[in-house]
């Protein structure tokens, strides 16, 4: 199952985003957190205020912003297609998930358009914006080195994800936003179904498939080298690097087209 880490410095619309996926019907890992819930369209996060019940004993990706505690359940985490996540913990989560296939999206917005975006809606503006150059004070390195490793140097190293998306939002009816959601949705099927035809081909002994360890054999050839490494992969990890590799797709899919009983 293809999943997306989802990043946005603060003010910069990563819930509304989340709101348009939601009405896609993508499911989003919601946090728990002992902040106080704004309004009623205060949604993308679980509410809680017996966090030292001994109740929540299984606490993933544990953070605190403004004095408040966020963290996440296994159970939340593997049944989302989004995982709203901190640039920090972007590795720890691939790591946590090995055989998981990720992507990340991190939602940009200007400056101005952020801090106008934080303080619309408070009553004590200056408060609110007092309060929003905090955030952003605290959050600004870890971004900052995320964005250098992943936009600038691509070399964030993480054998489980290799695509990541940039998505500009200057908070107007036209916003890249709303079209990358149509984005997201093609490419989650696009990979689904890629990974019904290896899985296909793996039954058919087509591609090596190892049953015992559920692992699929992928041989690369490194740039200027003709010894090839042997991957074993899971069922997501093949799909994506079938997926990153242009020649990768050409002999997947001509290899499933040429089969007798290909069904179009």
């Amino acid at each position: 199952m293809l999943k997306y880490l989802l990043l946005g410095r603060t003010g910069s619309g990563r819930e509304f985003f989340q709101h348009l996926l939601e009405k896609k019907g993508l499911k989003i890992a919601k946090s728990y957190t002992t902040r106080e819930q704004r309004d009623e369209n205060d949604t993308m996060h679980h509410f809680i205020n017996d966090y030292s019940s001994g109740k929540y004993t299984e606490r993933l990706f544990e953070a605190i912003h403004n004095g408040n505690r966020y963290f996440y359940t296994l159970n939340e985490l593997e049944n989302a297609d989004i995982i709203p996540i901190d640039p920090e913990n972007v590795k720890n989560i691939c790591e946590y998930f090995p055989d998981t296939a990720f992507r990340f999206i991190e939602i940009m917005a200007a400056n101005d358009d952020r801090l106008k975006h934080a303080v619309a809606d408070a009553e004590d503006k200056l408060l609110a914006e007092e309060d929003f150059i905090t955030a952003c004070e605290k959050e600004n390195d870890a971004f900052c080195a995320f964005e250098d490793e992943a936009m600038s140097s691509r070399n964030l190293l993480i054998p489980n994800l290799h695509i990541g998306h940039a998505v500009n939002n200057d908070f107007t009816n036209t916003s890249d936003v709303y079209e990358f959601v149509n984005k997201l949705i093609i490419d989650k099927h696009t990979f689904e179904n890629m990974s019904k035809i290896i899985k296909l081909l793996g039954n058919r002994n087509i591609y090596k498939y190892n049953a015992e360890t559920d692992r699929y054999t992928l041989y690369c050839t490194e740039n200027n080298t003709d010894e090839p490494s042997v991957l074993c992969l899971s069922l997501d990890n093949i799909t994506e690097q079938v997926l990153i590799d242009n020649n990768g797709i050409v002999h997947t899919m001509m290899t499933w087209l040429s089969l007798e009983d290909t069904v179009i």
